[in-house]
C-alpha cells in the first residue's frame, strides 16, 4: 500500500565504471580500457564507456519506475542534501518533482520544516465511494507518535574514555619504516603463523620478512623472536589449536555498549586467555604500563566473564617491538574493572 523512498537525492550511480572488462556486443569483443577517464583514453574505449553510461542511466530510471508503480495508495519521496550545493540534475528527486510538477501541490505539516509536495488526484472520486462526513472518526495519535525516538547508545571503544587512552599506543618516533614497520610485521606474523604447521613456521616467517626490503636485513632474527613468543610456555595455548585471531567481542557494561576486537583469544575449558598486542618495547615493569592498556584489558575480562560465568580470565600484553609477552595479573586489572 505505501512505498517510501528515503534517499532520492544521490547522484546516479554508474556501477559499470567499477568493472574492468566491457563487452562490445556489436563485434563480440571484450575490451579492457586503460582508464575510466574519458579524456585520457582512445576513441574506441570512450565510445564503449559512453554506451555503458547510457545503459546505467536507463537502469537507474527503470528502478525508479519500479518503485513508483508499486505504491497502491501512497508514495513518499524523501531527499537528503546537506552539501549546500544544488542536487544532481539526474537524481530521482528531481526526476519526480520535474516530471510531475503540474500535479504537485504544497501541504504544510507541523512536523516538517518545509512544505510537503502532495500529488493531487487526477479526478474526483465517485460520490458513492466517498465516506459520509462524520461517519468514521479516527482517534487522535498517541503522544509518542510525535516525540523523537530516544537515542540508541553507541558502541564505545573498550577503553571507556572516548578513545583517549589509545594516545599512548602511538610509538614515539614511529613512522612508515624502522621499528614501527617491524612491529606491524611481527603483529601480522603472530596472527598468521599459528595456522602454519610448527616445522614450517620459521621458513614461512623468514620468507615473509625477507620480501620487505626494509626488514630483509633482520628477517631471521625477527622470525626467531616471533617464534619465541609462540612457543612461550606461559601462553602457548593462546596460539594453539582452537585459538582465534582478531576475535570480535560486543557486550554491555553498566548500560554502555562496548565493541572490541581482541588480538588473540583462547576459550579453554578451565580458563579464558586473552592477549592484546601493543606497539613498541615492553616497559621495565608493570607500574609503567599505560593505564589505558590496563583499562582496556579489564573491560575485555569483564565481557568475557559475562560470556563464561565462573571461568577465570588470564590476560597479557604482547609488545611487538621486542617482541615480548607480559602477563598482567588480576591484581593489576582490579582497580580498572568497570
Amino acid at each position: 500500500p505505501v512505498v517510501i523512498l528515503p534517499d532520492t537525492a544521490a547522484a546516479p550511480a554508474h556501477p559499470s565504471r567499477r568493472q574492468a572488462l566491457y563487452r562490445d556486443e556489436d563485434r563480440g569483443l571484450l575490451l579492457w580500457p586503460p582508464s575510466t577517464n574519458k579524456d585520457r583514453i582512445d576513441d574506441e574505449s570512450r565510445r564503449l564507456l559512453e554506451r555503458t553510461d547510457r545503459e546505467d542511466e536507463a537502469e537507474y530510471r527503470r528502478l525508479l519506475y519500479v518503485a513508483m508503480t508499486r505504491a497502491a495508495d501512497r508514495l513518499v519521496i524523501c531527499g537528503w542534501n546537506n552539501s549546500g550545493r544544488e542536487l544532481h540534475e539526474g537524481c530521482w528527486y528531481n526526476a519526480v518533482s520535474g516530471g510531475l510538477r503540474d500535479r504537485l501541490a504544497e501541504e504544510k505539516d507541523p512536523d516538517f520544516g518545509e512544505p510537503l509536495l502532495v500529488m493531487e488526484r487526477r479526478a474526483a472520486e465517485p460520490e458513492a465511494e466517498r465516506p459520509a462526513a462524520g461517519s468514521e472518526s479516527l482517534p487522535p495519535l498517541p503522544g509518542w507518535a510525535r516525540r523523537p525516538a530516544p537515542p540508541v547508545p553507541s558502541a564505545a571503544p573498550p577503553g571507556g574514555d572516548g578513545g583517549k587512552a589509545f594516545a599512548a599506543a602511538s610509538l614515539p618516533g614511529g613512522g612508515p619504516g624502522g621499528r614501527f614497520r617491524r612491529g606491524l610485521a611481527v603483529h601480522k606474523l603472530l596472527e598468521l603463523l599459528p595456522e602454519v604447521p610448527h616445522e614450517r613456521r620459521f621458513e614461512a616467517a623468514r620468507r615473509f620478512l625477507a620480501a620487505d626490503p626494509a626488514l630483509a636485513g633482520e628477517a631471521e632474527a625477527t622470525a626467531r623472536e616471533a617464534l619465541a613468543v609462540l612457543d612461550d610456555p606461559a601462553f602457548r595455548q593462546v596460539f594453539g589449536p582452537g585459538s582465534r585471531a582478531e576475535a570480535p567481542l560486543v557486550g554491555r557494561i553498566g548500560g554502555e555498549t562496548v565493541s572490541a576486537r581482541i588480538d588473540r583469544l583462547a576459550l579453554l575449558p578451565e580458563e579464558t586467555l586473552v592477549v592484546d598486542f601493543k606497539s613498541g618495547r615492553a616497559p621495565a615493569d608493570l607500574t609503567q604500563v599505560p593505564p589505558g592498556y590496563l583499562r582496556q584489558l579489564a573491560r575485555y575480562a569483564a565481557l568475557l566473564r559475562q560470556l563464561r560465568p565462573g571461568v577465570p580470565v588470564r590476560a597479557a600484553l604482547l609488545w611487538t617491538g621486542a617482541p615480548s609477552l607480559m602477563p598482567i595479573p588480576e591484581s593489576c586489572l582490579a582497580p580498572y574493572m568497570p
